[in-house]
C-alpha cells in the first residue's frame, strides 16, 4: 500500500501495483505530442492555478479545458462506503476520513485477493 494516498489512486487506477510498470504500461509515448495529467484536489481554486500554471509552463495550446469538481459522494460509491463508516473514521475533515476509508478498504481488497 502506498503511503501517499494519490499514489495509491493511481496504482489503484491503472491496475498495477508497481508504479513503474504502471507508469510504463499507461504512458503516452514521447512522440504522441500528448500529455495527459490526472489532477485531484479537493481546491477548486488551487485546481484552476494548477491548470493555468501547467498551460504556462509548457506553452499550450488548448481549446477548452473542462473542469469539474470531483464529488466525495463519487468517491464512496466506488467503493461502496457508508457515511457511517466514514463519520465512524478519525479524521480532521471528511474528505481525510474518505481517504483513510478508501486506503483501508484497497487493503482490504488486496489482502483478500
Amino acid at each position: 500500500i502506498a503511503k501517499n494516498f494519490y499514489v495509491e489512486f493511481l496504482l489503484s487506477l491503472f491496475g498495477d501495483r508497481q508504479i513503474k510498470k504502471a507508469l510504463a504500461k499507461n504512458s503516452l509515448k514521447k512522440s504522441s505530442g500528448f500529455v495527459l495529467a490526472l489532477i485531484i484536489s479537493s481546491n477548486l481554486k488551487s485546481l484552476r492555478t494548477i491548470i493555468i500554471n501547467l498551460i504556462k509552463l509548457f506553452n499550450a495550446k488548448y481549446g477548452k479545458i473542462k473542469m469539474q469538481s470531483f464529488k466525495q459522494y463519487y468517491i464512496m460509491n466506488a467503493y461502496n462506503l457508508l457515511e457511517k463508516e466514514v463519520q465512524a473514521t478519525y479524521g480532521k475533515t471528511f474528505s481525510e476520513k474518505i481517504m483513510k476509508c478508501t486506503l483501508n478498504r484497497s487493503a482490504l481488497i488486496e489482502v483478500l485477493r
